[in-house]
């Protein structure tokens, strides 16, 4: 029985777009062009953006992931339609590459359910906060500093005065300064960790010859900041959450509306089976509540320290 409800917890946990595309998952592509992501976007543009978005979810169904990116692409820079930024989303979540994808995922949403039916905009954004909390890192890097450069990895992000702001995948990053004519000063080390918000700061002055003077500070991220990085990333906002998905069990505890339903008039082994269901979601529950306690008491305030 418990092999059972196993199952049945992890058919829950399943990404709503895992399963496969149909051969035209958004046959409303080319919609009326009243629509406001159709407006100014001439008809052979429509076509030829429809043309690659069709090419492009032939290859997914063949699993050809990286090359459909290429593909979605191609179509996104012809029109900025939400469905295309659906579909590239999942290709890139298919090849790991979370960071890439939640800015996606999220413009999916900017118009509500219309443009990237059959897909629920309440399972997108649902997705959405689950990359945000699971599978990237909000970091913030500003710099006082005029010209000076500032790399992520090998990748130049700023070039001061001025504040980089983006998601990244968690783990050690590696930060670097150069100051012009100069040679690179050290490297930073930092673990970054999913689901928090990280702030780099660094410091003008004159620290010793090859060193970067910075302060660094990690929290839990707030919805607000996620408005900001929204604004930063998309120049626009969506729903940060989605709407509440839960009801009430007999017993008081939260659970999930689809298995509520199922599980309202169960009988015999099924009900059994919701039973220990219900038990099983509340202690995972309790469990993330307590890491959540510890996690909020470790970071209360921002851990703060000073690399030199």
């Amino acid at each position: 029985m418990r092999v059972i409800v196993v199952i049945l917890a992890l058919s829950l946990s399943v990404p709503s777009f895992a399963a496969d595309s149909p051969d035209r998952p958004h046959a409303a592509l080319s919609a009326d062009t009243s629509a406001p992501w159709a407006r100014g976007v001439p008809l052979p543009t429509r076509r030829q953006a429809t043309e690659h978005f069709d090419t492009a979810v032939r290859l997914v169904r063949d699993s050809r992931y990286a090359q459909s990116v290429d593909v979605f692409r191609k179509a996104l820079a012809l029109w900025d339609h939400p469905a295309i930024h659906l579909e590239l989303a999942k290709a890139l979540l298919n090849l790991g590459e979370s960071s890439d994808a939640l800015a996606h995922l999220w413009a999916a949403t900017r118009y509500g359910a219309s443009p990237i039916a059959p897909d629920s905009v309440n399972e997108v954004t649902r997705d959405a906060r689950r990359v945000l909390d699971t599978q990237v890192a909000h970091l913030v890097i500003r710099s006082d500093e005029v010209g000076l450069t500032v790399k992520l990895g090998t990748n130049v992000v700023l070039s001061g005065p001025g504040t980089w702001e983006g998601v990244v995948s968690p783990g050690v990053r590696e930060i670097s300064a150069q100051r012009p004519g100069q040679k690179p000063m050290s490297i930073l080390a930092r673990s970054l960790n999913a689901g928090m918000r990280s702030e780099l700061t660094i410091r003008a002055g004159s620290p010793l010859p090859g060193k970067i003077d910075s302060s660094f500070a990690e929290r839990r991220a707030t919805d607000d900041d996620v408005r900001a990085l929204q604004r930063q990333l998309l120049g626009f906002e969506v729903p940060v959450f989605a709407p509440d998905t839960v009801s009430k069990s007999p017993d008081g505890a939260d659970f999930p509306r689809r298995l509520g339903q199922i599980c309202a008039n169960a009988k015999g082994d099924t009900a059994v089976v919701c039973a220990e269901y219900v038990t099983l979601h509340d202690q995972v529950e309790r469990d993330r509540a307590a890491a959540r306690k510890r996690l909020d008491e470790q970071t209360r305030g921002g851990v703060v320290d000073t690399l030199r």
